[in-house]
């Protein structure tokens, strides 16, 4: 990727979410079947994920959104070194559990072990477990419409 298009992204999210060394852990997917982009950014705020998306979008960039990379297709790794890699992990807070709806709201970077314990806390059960719990993140989980150990019981995130 060109070094004007690195410097503007580390303008708009800080320089210290931008990265292009040691990715090793974003380019390449948990069984090492699949392997590309050259930088991965870590936005912190939506406002910073639509500035980056637009950003890329005018510079016909490709941009590859990114959870918990725990998927097995390689649907969160980069065609090639000059896409861009959403990381989505700064993206983790739990904004609240409504008990009158039992709607959990959090950011997609949550990881899943973290929003069961928080609903748990709750006396509320997140119907989705998967074994990458404790490192999958709930946007992913939402975007590839999950469904998990207990997807007989519950369906799949579709459902609930």
């Amino acid at each position: 990727m060109a070094m004007n298009h690195v410097a503007a992204l580390k303008g708009l999210i800080g320089e210290t979410n931008v990265l292009q060394d040691d990715i090793d852990k974003y380019k390449n997917d948990w069984l090492h079947s699949y392997s590309g982009g050259g930088v991965v950014c870590l936005p912190r705020s939506t406002e910073e994920v639509s500035s980056l998306l637009s950003y890329c979008n005018k510079h016909f960039i490709g941009v590859v959104p990114q959870g918990g990379n725990t998927g097995l297709v390689g649907g969160g790794i980069g065609r090639n070194d000059s896409e861009v890699i959403l990381s989505l992990e700064k993206l983790n807070k739990i904004v609240e559990l409504d008990p009158d709806s039992a709607v959990l709201v959090c950011e997609a970077g949550c990881v899943r072990e973290a929003l069961d314990s928080y609903a748990a806390e709750r006396d509320y059960t997140v119907p989705l477990d998967l074994g990458s719990k404790g490192s999958c993140m709930i946007g992913g989980n939402i975007g590839t419409n999950a469904g998990g150990l207990r997807v007989l019981r519950y369906g799949s995130l579709h459902h609930f």
